[in-house]
């Protein structure tokens, strides 16, 4: 039982259970162009939306 305990906690970091079978490297994940260009919107948005809502628009 505690065998099968140890093999389950070990499966999210392995590729299968074959010892012979070379474990899988992760990437870091990068920002691309796309998503900056969508972070400068949404920020835009929400202070446009701040303004707004200061300036007394939706009270």
């Amino acid at each position: 039982m505690l065998r099968q305990t140890t093999l389950l906690a070990m499966a999210p970091e392995s590729t299968g259970f074959s010892p012979g079978r070379r474990r899988h490297a992760y990437t870091q994940p990068r920002l691309t162009v796309v998503d900056y260009g969508v972070l400068f919107l949404m920020t835009v948005m929400v202070g446009v939306s701040w303004r707004m809502r200061v300036m007394g628009y939706g009270v």
